[in-house]
């Protein structure tokens, strides 16, 4: 599935990013550069959301999303 690449979907990804980084530094647990990068292929609508999600998971060997 293509992602809307439009102006205003990025500016609304990038908001969603910047809360869950806000709340990540709140907790004290930074995000490491791999997934920073993750969230920027998110931001510029390189992958969808849930690709980001299993990308991540299995980063930390957590199951994936059902399909």
């Amino acid at each position: 599935d293509a992602m809307d690449s439009s102006k205003e979907s990025r500016e609304a990804r990038k908001r969603i990013a910047d809360i869950v980084r806000g709340t990540m530094l709140l907790s004290c647990r930074p995000a490491s550069a791999a997934l920073e990068e993750i969230t920027r292929q998110w931001v510029d609508g390189e992958i969808t959301i849930d690709q980001a999600i299993n990308i991540t998971r299995a980063r930390y060997g957590l199951p994936l999303l059902p399909p």
